[in-house]
């Protein structure tokens, strides 16, 4: 029996109709909006263990430490010796007052955050971080999608003039006096924020971005399947500071795809041709992820990325490998775990047909915890929950599957009789 169509299938529709608009950007963007507001409505996973969350999004090992391998409790404690955080007062020192709204309050906030960060880099013995928080797109539009947002805060790669394929993390700040309301805004402007990501980074496994309603944080993490977020948590409170601590240096310093990357293919921008591997499993099962994967393919075109936030995620490109110069198409999609089949597997049923792409292979791409939205999950919910979450459709079960086809010209199937 077929399932009725998702409200994600019917914004990808709907969004395509859009995406080929000619019109203000105010047209596009209100549109835009609606439909992505409607898609999350229904898949909001709200995670209590707000602690235990945040320490699966970002475990020990992702740290990148100096040669004592000093563990994060250290950190605390130097953050607290230091009196860069006072236990007793419930305060940040030089952090800005989040209750009430001034004029440069996003760019006072960043400058914290990454003052937090390098702190918490230094007791670690972490080299430099390979990001910073700016504030300069809350006043003007960031480049690189139609939709033309400000956000708050972005996290960028040092030395490196931002759009929307740059954009490694980003956040949105609330001061309104009820806080309720902020939250919700806050889960609006994230979603289509992150839906933007999607929609101009080839490469995204999820997106972990972050909210802040006054002194309140929230950290949301979305992927194909659907939305988790943290409860929202005080930065001064007993535990929501050693939370915000945490959250701060691993955005800034951890590898890529701790922040949501498919390290299979290389980060966009970037000099001379991208390339990317078909897959990226290590040899030993108790890595989470390769120290590093073959490069082999060079990607020539983009042909095609799905705009959305929870779907199939579809993604082709043409690509050719870098010793045979051989050409090929590559897609990607999050298959739903509870269809009969693969794509690779019907390619291999219906093989012979004319316009039918020829498969060469068909991989699952990453280990779990990056590749099934099941698995995300089960780190912070218990495999009942999330069993629970599915079945209620609040998320979907999807795995990340890649496709390497021939690449061949359309044949002609029918030919014209006509002779006039």
């Amino acid at each position: 029996m077929s399932k009725p169509a998702s409200q994600a299938t019917d914004m990808v529709l709907n969004l395509a109709s859009y995406s080929s608009m000619q019109g203000t950007g105010f047209f596009v963007s209100d549109h835009y909006d609606k439909l992505v507001k409607k898609s999350v409505a229904a898949r909001i996973i709200t995670d209590k263990g707000t602690q235990a969350f945040i320490e699966n999004l970002f475990p020990e090992q992702c740290m990148p430490k100096g040669s004592n391998n000093i563990p994060w409790k250290n950190t605390e404690n130097h953050l607290r010796d230091e009196g860069i955080f006072s236990p007793d007062e419930l305060a940040w020192r030089d952090c800005p007052n989040l209750n009430a709204f001034t004029h440069h309050l996003e760019g006072q906030f960043g400058g914290f955050i990454n003052t937090v960060a390098e702190i918490c880099g230094e007791a670690l013995g972490s080299s430099a971080p390979r990001r910073r928080w700016t504030a300069k797109y809350s006043t003007n539009v960031l480049g690189g999608h139609q939709a033309n947002r400000k956000p708050d805060l972005t996290l960028i790669d040092q030395n490196t003039s931002a759009d929307w394929r740059c954009v490694r993390s980003f956040g949105e700040m609330k001061s309104k006096k009820n806080t309720a309301a902020s939250l919700n805004e806050l889960c609006d402007q994230i979603s289509v924020k992150s839906a933007i990501l999607f929609g101009s980074q080839d490469n995204r496994n999820f997106v972990i971005a972050l909210g802040f309603a006054k002194y309140n944080m929230i950290v949301y993490r979305y992927n194909r399947g659907g939305l988790m977020c943290s409860a929202a948590i005080s930065i001064t409170h007993p535990m929501g500071w050693t939370c915000f601590a945490r959250v701060a240096y691993c955005l800034a310093y951890c590898h890529p795809h701790w922040l949501g990357y498919d390290i299979s293919a290389q980060l966009a921008p970037c000099r001379g041709p991208r390339l990317m591997a078909m897959q990226c499993i290590p040899e030993d099962k108790t890595n989470l992820l390769p120290e590093s994967c073959r490069l082999n393919y060079a990607m020539d075109a983009q042909i095609h990325l799905t705009d959305s936030l929870f779907s199939r995620g579809s993604n082709i490109r043409r690509v050719h490998h870098v010793e045979s110069k051989e050409s090929f198409i590559v897609k990607d999609t999050w298959h739903n775990v509870h269809r009969k089949m693969t794509e690779g597997q019907i390619l291999r049923v219906i093989v012979g047909i004319a316009n039918i792409p020829e498969l060469v292979e068909e991989y699952v791409v990453s280990p779990p915890h990056f590749s099934c939205t099941s698995t995300a999950r089960t780190l912070a919910l218990t495999a009942s929950e999330a069993r629970s979450h599915e079945l209620e459709h609040r998320f979907h079960a999807r795995v990340h599957v890649r496709l390497l086809m021939k690449a061949r010209s359309v044949e002609r199937v029918f030919e014209d009789n006509d002779s006039s």
